[in-house]
């Protein structure tokens, strides 16, 4: 088992958390390089003006996935609040047009978006329209 020594209580590691580290690792070298990419070609395009990484906990329990972005939002110090008529919950961190955000969205909300794409494939239409 692995401790994780940049923690003031040097805790274990289970093998889980060693994933999630790389993965966070992989996604952290990539948003460097994707910086370093584009300050290196100012000739190339951005067609956003904004980028966000955004964090869901998992899960259906309502009451956990508001206390997971309770528990982000302590280690940011900052405070949670509601979009979306109550059914996204979230804390977030700006950095100019780039953005850290955890979002908690209802169990009611994710069955309807869920119900509303079963029927994606059931509408065909009889001509898709081009652009101009």
């Amino acid at each position: 088992m692995k401790t994780d020594l940049t923690s003031s209580t040097c805790q274990p590691v289970i093998p889980a958390a060693v994933d999630q580290m790389a993965e966070r690792y992989r996604l952290i070298d990539g948003l460097r390089r994707l910086a370093d990419f584009l300050e290196a070609n100012p000739a190339l395009p951005t067609a956003f003006s904004e980028a966000a990484v955004t964090y869901f906990p998992e899960g259906t329990d309502d009451d956990a996935t508001r206390s997971e972005v309770d528990r982000i939002a302590s280690l940011m110090d900052a405070s949670p609040h509601s979009e979306a008529g109550g059914e996204h919950y979230v804390v977030a961190q700006d950095f100019g047009p780039v953005s850290y955000r955890a979002v908690a969205i209802t169990a009611a909300r994710m069955a309807r978006r869920y119900a509303a794409q079963t029927y994606a494939d059931s509408v065909v239409p009889d001509q898709v329209p081009h652009a101009s």
